[in-house]
Parts: C-alpha cells; structure tokens; sequence
C-alpha cells in the first residue's frame, strides 16, 4: 500500500482535475450557447423593433431560451453526468502512455481480497513493478484538454465580438439590455422624442402600460410633439380603433407658436373627433413611440323626470303630484302649477346648470347620492317661474361630470299651458209671462273642467222697447260662490227664485235676466262664461189666463195633428 501511495496521489489528482476540466466545458458551451443566442436576439430586435410589440418581443425571448436549453441539453450536460473511479482514471492513463496493463493489476493487488486470487510472489512482483515506474509515469497526459480549448477558442471569439460592438455601440448595447428586461428604451436615432402631450396632459411614453390617457366623447383630440436631434419636416400620428378598419393618420406639423429654441423642435397635430378608445403611436423622423392607449370616456346618461304639482283645486282623487315618464321631454300642465325637474345620472356630477327661458334657475343641488340607478338632483323652485307655470317655457339642462365633460347639447324640453275652458252655464224657467211683484223660478246649471268658483245673475228692464237701466241700475245677484278651496266641486246646478218685487215692474215691460259663472283659479282671476238671457214679459191676471188658453189651444191643435198622423188622416199636417 505505501508502495503506491504516491501513485494514489497522483491518480486521485487527475480525477478531480479531469472533473474541472469536464466542468470547464461544459460551462463553456452553455457561455457560448448564451452570448450567441443574446447576439441573435440583438440582431432581430434591432432589425424589426418597429413591427414588435410586449408579446412578440416575450416570443423571442421565448425561443432564445429554448435555443438555450437545447444547446445546454446537447454540449453541457454530457460533459456534467459522467462520474470516474480510480480504476477507470488508471486505465486512462494506461491508455494515454501506452503501458501495459500492470497499472491496474497492481492497484487491484493492493485490495484486501488480493491473496485470495493467486500467488502471492506474483501479486509483490508487479506491485514493485509498479512502484518502481510511478514516478516516470505522466498522469497529466490523460486530461481532456482538447475540448475545453477549442470551446475556449470560439467563446473569446465570441466575447471579442460583444466587446467590439460595446465599444463602437454603447447605447445600443445598454437598450438592448433594457429591452431584454422588458423595457420600453428604443434604439438610439437621429431624431430622439424627449416629449409628448395629448390634450395638454404630460404623456410617460416611456411606460406605455401607465400613459393611458382619458379624452371626453366625442371631442377633439390634440397632440403636441418636442423633438431633438434631425429636424424632420412633419411626422404622423396613427390611430387604430378596437375593430378592423383602416388606421386614422394625423398629420403633425411644426408649430407656428414661437415655442421652439435651438435645441428643441415642437410639432403639433390635431384629431377632430373621437368616439372609440383608440391605440395611437407617434412617428417623427426615424424615431416612434410605442403604441399607447386613448380611453374615451363616455358622457354622462342624463334623463329628465318631470314632477307636475297642480293647483288644489285642479287636483283629482286626492293626488297632489304627478310623475312623468322618466325622459318625458315635452308635456303640457294646468296653469299655475308647479313643476319639478327631477336630473337622474349614470354617473357622480360636479354641476348641473338649468335654464328656463333665458334665465339661469339656481341653485340646482344633489337630492340621492349616487347608486346603482346613478345620482339625482333637482332645481329649488320657489321664487322661479316653475313655482306657478302661467305661459308656455322652454327650458335647458347641461351636467358637468367628475371629469368636467359637458354633454354635446344640453337636454331641452317644452312645458305647454294645458287648455283650461271657460265654464259652460245654463239656466231655464217654467213661463215667460209673470206678473209686476212675482216670484219666477230660475233652474240655473253650470260646469268646468276643474272648478266652479261662483254663479250670479244679472238683469235689464225694458220699457217701451227702451232699456231703463237709468231708472234701476243693473245689479248683481250671487247664486253661488266658493267658500272652502278644499270643498270645490266642477258642477254646480240648482234652484233660484227671484224676487221682482223691488224693481217696479209694470205691465208691458220686458225683464231680461243672464245667469253668469266663472271658474275657480286660485290666487289668479278665473274666465267667465254667460247663459242665453232668459226673456219676462210682465203682464197683469188677464194676460196670464189668456197666454194659458193660448197654450191650452196650441197643445190641443198639436195633440191633434199628432193624432192623424198616426191615423193617417189628410189634413194630418195642418195647424
């Protein structure tokens, strides 16, 4: 055993250099594998950076590590999974020195079990044999040295050329490595973009994920570019909706504004219109922008729900107010009555400003806070003409919401006056002919559409075909006159006799008597109607009894001629 200790030395030495050389290689290649995959990604990022976006650039990524692990899997991991003992370590060096196989047979003689195998004198023999040769024995020769250089050879050729292009490309080399980690650096250009503003809001081009900017519907959009380096003539912004279609290209053009210096060009370009969340990017000589993100925030929905509070004595079955339909622009209400408009909203709103006529209506405040159904407010009507709607209105509401959108035009609406018809009036008695000092019963009915506020009577005399209102002034008589707003009513009908004993009539005169009404309008004045003039001839007894005959004879010619017909008599038609 101490024969060979040196030999053991030696052997276990070049094991354990021989793994560092296998893990040498190995390291190499995967060295190689990796700044030759990183140099091709260099290549494509560079050569298509403008056709790629987040996903195509994590592809590529995808398939260099692939690429990796294959190149790994294939020149490293064999040279990493191979495990060597001392025998196999001797019997290399055997190889290598072109010795007989006494190396190995002497490192087996040494084993315990050596003296059962054979002579013994033999097994001495060759152990000092051994011995003997061990210190002329090149055990170094063995290593595998041959791979590891030429893997070394094509790594420095390899690193030779990553440096080259670090020293004549340092900014390429730094954004390339800012785009490996997932960064938004472009390569370096003649022109650089150091600034961009959409509608006068500071853009982070650099994050595209974080640059989204909100733009109100339907309103214009304005872009505003700082250059330096190459002044180009004018560039472009592209604009691509969510669906296929054709991008929209706003032209940018050097501002006229007297922004620029020396070192800084402005370019400015202008969209008239969006309507749909867009993606954009801006193109400006040989530099570009990422896409980035315009969100269009949507204008508030805003519906008018109008509430009619009409007047007391215009209200039926107890219902003191009335709601509209939701949206309900257009209606018409009774005169007087108040009207409350109700602004619903999807969405939170800083201001709502209403307009009836030409005149502002203020203060319109938050009446509901904003739930699922969005937020109302409501205008305070006292001392506004919505407080007693007397004449036909007009009336406007424009919202300002959380992010000061107004809407495109304001929402408009019309409150008419209802028609309200005078009162229908009628009065009857049972004979025109009456005497000076009687007593003639008036049967009187009157009706409106809501209220009747009072019934009177008015007369004339005649004498001699001559109007005597000079000897007895006309008067008026009430019938009828509301005591109780609560207790209206929109018919009123009854009896009224007239007492002609204070008027002097005589015989031969004629007493014309109007029964009048007017409707119930509250505080305001109500319209007035009149009946057909009811017609007495005063006369004395002899005249009454002679009109009585005159009309016992008319109805017993009328009963008559009513009898031939239904006999068919001739002569069924004379008087």
């Amino acid at each position: 055993m101490k024969q060979l200790a040196y030999l053991h030395h030696r052997l276990a030495r070049l094991r354990r250099r021989r793994q560092r050389f296998r893990q040498a290689t190995a390291a190499s290649a995967v060295a190689i594998a990796v700044l030759a995959v990183l140099g091709a990604v260099f290549a494509l990022d560079w050569c298509f950076q403008q056709n790629e976006d987040l996903w195509q650039r994590l592809f590529l990524l995808a398939v260099g590590a692939m690429a990796i692990v294959w190149a790994t899997r294939r020149y490293a991991l064999p040279w990493l999974g191979k495990r060597e003992d001392q025998l196999e370590i001797a019997l290399l060096v055997q190889r290598h020195a072109g010795i007989d196989s006494d190396l190995v047979a002497a490192l087996q003689f040494e084993s315990p079990e050596a003296p059962q195998w054979g002579s013994a004198q033999l097994e001495t023999a060759v152990i000092e044999k051994v011995a003997l040769r061990q210190e002329g024995l090149d055990v170094m020769a063995a290593l595998p040295r041959q791979p590891l250089a030429g893997r070394l050879k094509v790594l420095a050729a390899v690193v030779a050329v990553w440096v080259l292009v670090g020293l004549f490309f340092p900014q390429h080399v730094r954004v390339f490595f800012n785009r490996l980690l997932l960064g938004a650096q472009h390569y370096p250009s003649q022109t650089q973009i150091v600034a961009l503003s959409v509608n006068g809001k500071n853009i982070d081009f650099s994050s595209p994920r974080e640059a989204a900017v909100h733009v109100s519907y339907g309103r214009p959009v304005s872009f505003e570019v700082k250059a330096t380096g190459s002044r180009p003539t004018g560039g472009r912004v592209e604009l691509a909706g969510a669906g296929p279609g054709k991008a929209a290209v706003v032209a940018l053009e050097p501002s006229s504004g007297g922004q620029e210096d020396e070192s800084c060009a402005v370019f400015q370009g202008r969209y008239p219109r969006l309507i749909q969340p867009a993606r954009y990017q801006v193109y400006l000589g040989d530099a570009w922008t990422d896409p980035l993100v315009l969100d269009v925030t949507p204008l508030p929905i805003v519906e008018v729900e109008p509430e009619v509070v009409p007047p007391l004595y215009a209200r039926h079955n107890g219902q003191e107010v009335q709601k509209l339909p939701r949206g309900t622009g257009q209606f018409a209400v009774i005169e007087g009555s108040e009207v409350r408009l109700r602004v619903h909203s999807d969405r939170p709103l800083k201001s709502v400003a209403l307009t009836v006529g030409e005149k502002p209506i203020a203060p319109v405040r938050r009446q509901a806070e904003l739930s699922e159904e969005g937020e109302t407010w409501a205008p305070k009507t006292v001392g506004t003409p919505l407080a007693a709607v007397t004449e036909p209105l007009r009336y406007s509401i424009q919202v300002t919401d959380a992010e000061d959108q107004q809407l495109e035009r304001p929402v408009e609406g019309f409150i008419r006056i209802e028609p309200d018809l005078p009162p229908r009036v009628a009065a009857a008695t049972k004979t025109p002919f009456i005497l000076p000092a009687a007593q003639p019963t008036i049967y009187f009915g009157a009706t409106d559409d809501h209220a009747v506020g009072r019934v009177w009577l008015t007369w004339e005399v005649l004498r001699d075909g001559a109007s005597a209102a000079a000897e007895a002034p006309q008067e008026q008589i009430d019938i009828y006159r509301s005591a109780d707003a609560a207790k209206l009513q929109a018919t009123q009908e009854g009896i009224y006799t007239f007492d002609l004993g204070s008027l002097h009539l005589s015989r031969g005169d004629t007493l014309r008597v109007t029964l009048h009404a007017s409707d119930y309008r509250g505080q305001r004045e109500g319209k007035t109607a009149h009946a057909e003039p009811l017609v007495f001839q005063v006369t004395d007894e002899e005249g009454i009894l002679s009109s009585m005959l005159e009309g016992d004879q008319k109805s017993a010619r009328e009963l008559e001629s009513i009898i031939k017909n239904l006999l068919g008599i001739a002569g069924g038609d004379s008087p």
